[in-house]
């Protein structure tokens, strides 16, 4: 798997769906969750996030405890396929 510096973390996400879906992406305690479980709530969460009005260059804040779903918020927020979220640092 060869990825440039500008990758995102969302092309890499989806790529490991693609290539391992069934393989564990993340555990947090007794919770874990498959790359390809993880895409699919990607995708969702960035739906309804599209569905609320937020658009490319939108802000998005976060405010999320280390729980089994930060993966997924934080691709939620950045992902670029489509290109919706830009991530900006301040």
């Amino acid at each position: 798997m060869s990825h440039t510096a500008t990758a995102s973390v969302a092309s890499i996400l989806k790529e490991s769906a693609d290539r391992f879906p069934d393989e564990i992406a993340v555990t947090v305690g007794p919770v874990s969750t498959t790359y390809s479980e993880l895409w699919r709530q990607t995708r969702e969460y960035a739906g309804a996030l599209r569905a609320k009005g937020v658009t490319e260059g939108s802000r998005v804040a976060m405010l999320v405890p280390n729980v089994a779903d930060f993966p997924g918020c934080t691709t939620r927020c950045s992902r670029s396929e489509p290109s919706l979220f830009r991530s900006t640092r301040s």
